[in-house]
């Protein structure tokens, strides 16, 4: 009699448009229940039985329940899954396979099997990549992945570092290909072979891939040239090297060891910027001020260059602290790190006053043993000559910019999206302590340091506590270049009152 009633239909269709729904982010926890988080204001608690259609991290929508005052999400649909490719460890009983994610919050195992044409027999504890094939949400009866790629067995020391690799999807090998001539015709190098540049890096480091050189001037300015190591001299634009490259896009740095973006022929020795061999360079060459200002009269050319020295990082700092026992071999070489060091003391003068510099954080170095196990995990302190090489850096990158805006009219930059525009109510709530007047124009998406930095003006000195607590505060609500004004703010000299504006 009901069958296919017009009427039934539209009352169901009626009911169903009536029922509140919500979408938003599945937060998992360890005790089986969920939430589900619309906004940073409002979230819904899943049940346990509920949360095994779900995983953590999906992005779905739910049926809204009310139940004596307390409100309940009931998973409808999917709209984005957590996980499509992702690594995880093997469990095989009894010939059957299931992977459990490599992630905090996922600790079910995922039924699986190898696709077709991975010939590797999985065993308990293998690390693998996977796809997920079924979701409940897609109408299917659970959760069902592929392993689609086996990455390395359960006791393999270097398990972290393979796992990392795999799941970014990077290479675990140097490329193929060998360089067989340099590829320089029509181009001239100027040749700076005479002069002294030195490589600062670890003592262990054998791709070597900037110099650096110094000189004074008798009006007290100094000269710097960065010399960074020219692969293009032996790689032809579109070979398959060329290819190769452009998908690596750099080297993998890894505890113990690395993996090139090219082949290591090249990277550790033909573009290596080895002490007394000749290599091809692109430079950059600028002129410091006194206060550490780059002129105008920055230069970039094609150039070969002759290192004549390989220098230690903790050597040179040792030595320009007066620890140690290690000397420069030679007076030029002496010379060098001292015109080098004073090149950061001017660029850091420089950057601490009219921009923002970060605060030092060590670098951290893994200790390992012969078969790659993890002895001990060492602090070391960002010293001289680290800054020397930073500075330096730096600058050559600033250069690279003010070139690409003045010479060609664009360039390659980071995009900012600012705030996100629903934390900013408690933004102006957090900073309002610390600020004097607040225009609360919009400022997201980003547009640039000053569309933002006229919103918050500071009235009064900050005190470096307050300063680091609206840091920490800001930080899940502010992307980096928003997170880079709020690590900005610096305590204020003593005095009368002024306003700073928070540009960089």
């Amino acid at each position: 009699m009901f069958q296919d009633n017009p009427l039934l239909a539209q009352l169901k269709q009626q009911l169903h448009s009536q029922t509140p729904r919500a979408e938003g982010v599945v937060k998992g926890t360890e005790k089986g229940f969920g939430f589900l988080e619309v906004d940073a204001q409002k979230s819904y608690f899943i049940p346990p039985p509920q949360m095994k259609k779900v995983m953590h991290g999906d992005r779905i929508v739910a049926v809204i329940h009310s139940e004596k005052e307390r409100e309940s999400a009931e998973p409808e649909s999917l709209v984005e899954p957590f996980l499509t490719r992702f690594v995880g460890k093997v469990q095989k009983k009894d010939d059957r396979l299931a992977i459990v994610p490599d992630h905090p919050l996922l600790k079910d195992a995922i039924p699986c099997r190898a696709a077709r044409g991975v010939e590797h027999d999985f065993k308990q504890g293998d690390w693998a990549v996977a796809e997920m094939r079924r979701h409940p949400l897609k109408g299917d009866r659970g959760f069902y992945a592929e392993l689609t790629q086996f990455i390395t067995f359960s006791d393999d020391h270097f398990v972290p570092w393979w796992v990392t690799l795999a799941r970014h999807n990077l290479e675990k090998e140097a490329p193929d290909g060998v360089a067989t001539e340099m590829l320089d015709e029509g181009l001239t190098r100027r040749d700076l072979t005479a002069l002294d540049f030195v490589t600062i890096d670890s003592a262990s480091t054998e791709d070597m891939d900037d110099a650096l050189y110094a000189e004074s001037t008798a009006d007290g300015k100094l000269l710097l040239t960065v010399a960074i190591a020219d692969p293009t001299a032996w790689i032809a634009e579109g070979s398959k090297l060329d290819n190769a490259a452009k998908v690596r896009a750099f080297t993998n740095y890894l505890p113990g060891f690395n993996i090139p973006m090219l082949p290591r022929e090249l990277s550790d020795d033909l573009c290596s910027l080895r002490a007394n061999e000749v290599r091809p360079v692109l430079a950059c060459r600028m002129t410091l001020a006194a206060d550490g200002t780059i002129e105008d009269n920055i230069e970039f050319f094609a150039a070969t260059i002759e290192s004549k020295a390989k220098l230690a990082y903790d050597d040179v700092s040792d030595w320009l602290e007066g620890r140690g026992s290690w000397q420069p071999d030679s007076e030029a070489i002496t010379q060098q790190i001292t015109l080098l060091k004073d090149v950061c003391q001017r660029r850091s003068e420089w950057r601490q006053t009219h921009a923002l510099v970060f605060k030092d954080r060590p670098d951290y170095r893994f200790v390992l043993g012969e078969k790659g196990e993890v002895l001990d995990i060492v602090a070391e302190p960002r010293r001289i000559a680290n800054r020397i090489v930073e500075e330096s850096m730096i600058a050559a990158n600033i250069c690279a910019a003010r070139v690409l805006r003045d010479k060609l009219g664009f360039g390659v930059y980071n995009v900012h999206t600012g705030f996100d525009p629903a934390n900013t109510e408690q933004l102006a709530a957090l900073l309002k302590p610390m600020m004097c007047t607040s225009t609360r124009r919009k400022c997201s998406p980003w547009k640039g340091s000053a569309s933002c930095a006229g919103n918050w003006t500071l009235s009064r000195p900050v005190s470096s506590t307050a300063a680091f607590a609206a840091s920490s505060r800001l930080r899940k609500s502010a992307p980096s270049r928003a997170r880079t004004l709020v690590l900005g703010l610096k305590p204020m000299p003593p005095g009368p009152r002024r306003s700073v504006s928070m540009a960089t």
